[in-house]
């Protein structure tokens, strides 16, 4: 059984770890190789587990140093209770002397920063660091609230404008973790940083006070990150100050950021994404796993800022968009972007998403990225994949999703519904039988809550990465239900007001029908299934998505067994299967489907789909050389077409001949 020490010290070395942002053992392990400290990943591990502990003050004392440049521990408090911790006592003043001058924190003028170390792979995000120069140059103490869903890299964005814009604020920066740090102590953390001791005071409001008359004198940049609602800011917020406050939240609907500088930070591009596998990944894996490249690589390199002096402005040269971030890059071969274009489209390229996928890269557990990539691609599994020791994408979405509502949860597990690109308000109100103008406001609410986002047309997107989560959530097959009823309605009411050359209408829903005749199909709906297709395959055809209309015949095919479904199977034969095959070429194929078609017309006694198999088969048959067999099928075929009265699939059929004059038949003149 582990004693109590152990497990004092196993605490606090994953607490320091997680707030410095090492996600993974090895990067702490290469982190200590750097400073000259060789250990097994085995090793830190059992650190983790409380199986060991360190037996070297050396040792706590270089953890103690990376951990506090990295913004895990940030006073000398933390640093004596960790090395208490390993059964040591405290420090020493001789190892004191070696730590960062920002532990001890007196009134004496240093450069401080309390920032953890984000940005080793920072690439991109070059317009909203213009923005934040732009902020800095026009107002002298002002709030910038950066905005998100999780995991898009808010915390790296504030961290980076730290350090680019870091020589603007002379007392420091300060940064504090507010989703696992109370104000109180937040506040106690800030004046103990300028030297006050304000532990005594209990009352939240008087050690609010205490800390706004600190900061009226000094120009810091205080960094407030991951912040849920307006509460948590109400006491740290600074009343007149000279200092800059860049906030980080999900949440975009806090009244008292309503006149903060929003920034609204967006998923990666697929350029960025590109760029963040070659830094992530580094020379050193490109060369062992001798990838193909088509010009030599160049380490990456950034293009350093320099500063423009102490306390003044923001200068235009202090930062430079298109320098920023210059790369030399390495030029992946084709098959290497289609697979890294894959990953990212699978992930929304969404950062955090990206970083626990290319991390699992270098640690060598997958046999390729082409693997991952197919693995990824497994939604069921996705999700499963998308973690690294503490760092999970499910519990990050967690964490959102546990602060809405009873009605905002039900209405974003409905989302799940929507596979296409993204979804109309209108389709959303019917799904969840909402009133147009509730379901509207309530959207807006989710997309305040950065679960959901605005798309083009007045429409809503749904990230690929919170689909799936959607997906997990939702208990009840109703939703998939009127969805259904929903698109067939919709489908029908074009067809009645010929409205299927409203392409694009059409197309923005085009994916979520499919998707939801897929779910009909698959969970043994097959009325609303036959519904969807009879509409359906129209618009699929019309548009030349031809693989798509094949997949989802071949699905009707099976599922249209019952005497009831006899005139759809022999529909879809002739109509769909046939037609594909014959414009593919294969012609015997098409010969096939033509003609099951036609014998379940003979069985069924309908002559208008007898004379549409006769019409196929016949240009088959032409296609083939038999001209006398055409021939006397498309006499057979207008015939029947005249008694029923079929002028569009005449007409169609006399344009053809007009091509293959050798093929006279004898009705065509009476027609």
């Amino acid at each position: 059984m582990k004693d109590q020490q152990n497990v004092s010290f196993t605490k606090l070395f994953k607490k320091y770890r997680l707030k410095s942002q090492f996600i993974t053992l090895k990067e702490l392990g290469d982190t200590l190789s750097a400073s000259g400290f060789f250990f097994e990943d085995s090793t830190l591990s059992k650190w983790q587990i409380g199986d060991r502990i360190p037996n070297d003050r050396k040792i706590l004392l270089v953890l103690i140093k990376i951990f506090a440049e990295n913004g895990g521990i940030t006073n000398i408090n933390e640093a004596d209770q960790f090395f208490e911790s390993a059964g040591f006592g405290y420090l020493t003043q001789k190892e004191k002397d070696e730590l960062p001058s920002f532990l001890f924190a007196t009134d004496q003028k240093f450069s401080l920063c309390q920032a953890p170390n984000l940005t080793q792979h920072f690439i991109g995000r070059n317009g909203e660091l213009h923005k934040i120069n732009q902020i800095l140059q026009k107002d002298k103490s002002p709030i910038i609230a950066i905005y998100g869903p999780a995991g898009v890299g808010k915390s790296v964005l504030a961290v980076e404008a730290g350090r680019l814009f870091g020589h603007l604020f002379p007392d420091g920066i300060l940064w504090s973790k507010l989703n696992i740090t109370d104000p109180m102590n937040i506040l106690a953390k800030i004046a103990f940083t300028f030297g006050k001791n304000v532990t005594s005071v209990k009352d939240l409001e008087s050690r609010s006070e205490i800390v706004r008359s600190i900061l009226s004198d000094k120009k810091a940049l205080l960094i407030f990150d991951d912040v849920e609602s307006s509460s948590q800011l109400r006491h740290l917020l600074p009343a007149k100050t000279k200092s800059c406050i860049i906030i980080t939240s999900r949440n975009s609907a806090m009244e008292i950021l309503a006149d903060a500088y929003p920034i609204h930070l967006n998923c990666f591009t697929l350029t960025e994404t590109f760029q963040f596998f070659q830094t992530k990944l580094g020379k050193t894996w490109f060369d062992k796993n001798e990838l193909p490249r088509l010009k030599p690589w160049y380490p990456p390199r950034r293009i350093p800022v320099s500063p423009s002096g102490g306390g003044g402005a923001a200068s235009s040269k202090s930062f430079d968009s298109s320098t920023s971030a210059s790369w030399r890059t390495v030029v992946f071969s084709n098959d290497y972007k289609m697979d890294i274009e894959r990953i990212g489209k699978v992930l929304g390229f969404l950062p955090l998403a990206l970083n626990i996928i290319l991390t699992k890269i270098r640690q060598g557990k997958n046999e390729s990225v082409s693997e991952l990539t197919k693995i990824l691609e497994r939604e069921k599994s996705r999700l499963e994949l998308l973690a690294c020791e503490e760092i999970s994408i499910r519990s990050s979405f967690e964490i959102s999703f546990t602060t809405l509502d009873e009605k905002l949860k039900r209405l974003f597990e409905s989302l799940a519904v929507f596979s296409g690109e993204d979804f109309s308000q209108e389709a959303a109100s019917f799904v969840n039988k909402l009133d147009s103008i509730i379901c509207h406001e309530l959207l807006n609410q989710l997309c305040g809550k950065s679960l959901l986002d605005y798309s083009q047309s007045g429409r809503f997107f749904l990230h690929p990465l919170l689909k799936v989560f959607a997906k997990e959530k939702i208990m009840t097959r109703e939703p998939f239900l009127l969805a259904a009823q929903y698109y067939t309605d919709f489908l029908e009411k074009r067809v009645r007001q010929k409205q299927f050359a409203n392409y694009e209408l059409l197309n923005q829903e085009l994916d979520n029908m499919i998707a939801i005749c897929d779910w009909t199909f698959e969970n043994k709906e097959q009325d609303l299934f036959l519904g969807l297709w009879k509409n359906i395959s129209r618009f699929i055809a019309e548009v030349g998505l031809w693989d798509e209309l094949e997949r989802l015949g071949l699905l009707v095919y099976r599922c249209s067994d019952l005497p009831q479904y006899q005139n759809i199977k022999a529909d879809c034969c002739i109509n769909v299967l046939s037609w594909i095959n014959f414009w593919k070429g294969n012609l015997e194929k098409a010969k096939g489907w033509a003609r099951e078609g036609y014998e379940i017309a003979q069985k069924t006694k309908n002559l208008h789909l007898r004379s549409l198999a006769q019409n196929r088969l016949a240009f088959i048959f032409d296609r083939e050389g038999n001209v006398g067999e055409a021939g006397e099928l498309i006499d057979l075929s207008l015939e029947g077409l005249k008694k029923v009265n079929d002028l569009s699939q005449i007409a169609e059929t006399l344009r053809y001949l007009t091509y293959i004059p050798y093929i006279k038949p004898s009705h065509s003149s009476k027609i």
